[in-house]
């Protein structure tokens, strides 16, 4: 997955179906860890996971991860 983590906006297409859930946290982390992010790493993770979540049973098509910052 190539995604330019010098960018201040990351944004990755993710499939339609409940794995996404995983590739989300390990792109949020892999973010964080890239934009040296100093908060709750896990409060990020949690948001993240309830987010795609809620796209993957409520939403229609596969879900799109854009995180902004760094």
């Amino acid at each position: 997955m190539g995604m330019d983590l010098d960018s201040s906006v990351v944004e990755c297409p993710l499939p339609e179906e409940m794995g996404s859930i995983g590739a989300a946290r390990a792109i949020a982390s892999q973010v964080m860890d890239a934009w040296r992010y100093r908060g709750s790493r896990e409060d990020v993770l949690l948001a993240v996971s309830e987010l795609v979540t809620n796209a993957l049973v409520h939403g229609a098509g596969g879900p799109v991860l854009r995180i902004a910052g760094g």
